[in-house]
């Protein structure tokens, strides 16, 4: 019965540490997102030169 209670006490604190890892990691996701945007360092989206699949089948066949 003892290893049963040691162990769920070792999950609760391997969750508990996920959980703080991911706040952690977020937060400094988000200072660094703001800097950038303080700074206007994200101005080069390449979401503009994304293609879809039937964009290029297009493009193909006006070549053709």
């Amino acid at each position: 019965m003892n290893w049963i209670i040691y162990f769920l006490i070792f999950l609760a604190i391997c969750i508990v540490w996920f959980v703080i890892t991911r706040i952690w990691v977020n937060g400094i996701d988000l200072i660094i997102s703001a800097f950038k945007k303080i700074f206007g360092l994200n101005k080069n989206n390449n979401a503009e030169s994304w293609h879809t699949l039937e964009d290029i089948r297009d493009k193909n066949k006006k070549i053709k």
